[in-house]
């Protein structure tokens, strides 16, 4: 369990990444951004609401790259091609998954 300075930082933590994103380019406001969220928030405090899975560091740190790539880097994220490149090797690791389970 936490204290109330954990659950603060972890609260303040999305905003603040997207102000990052918004003050630095989008790659290095990623790298700034997830790196400083693993390494400086707190380990085993997470935010449980109810209805929605624990949000963790490592939740979050991803969560706030990815609102803010969506606000700054809107351009970038149009222009993208899904599946065309090395992510299309996750549809293999997803069938390969899916086939497991059967």
């Amino acid at each position: 369990m936490g204290n109330a300075l954990s659950f603060l930082m972890l609260t303040i933590s999305v905003p603040l990444g997207v102000a990052l994103f918004v003050a630095l380019r989008p790659t290095m406001g990623a790298i700034v951004v997830y790196l400083s969220f693993i390494m400086f928030l707190p380990e085993v405090v997470t935010i449980d609401a109810p209805g929605f899975p624990a949000l963790g560091k490592t939740e979050l740190a991803s969560l706030a790259c990815l609102l803010g790539l969506m606000l700054v880097g809107r351009r970038r994220l149009r222009a993208a091609r899904p599946f065309r490149g090395p992510e299309a090797l996750l549809l293999v690791y997803l069938a390969g998954g899916i086939v497991t389970v059967l």
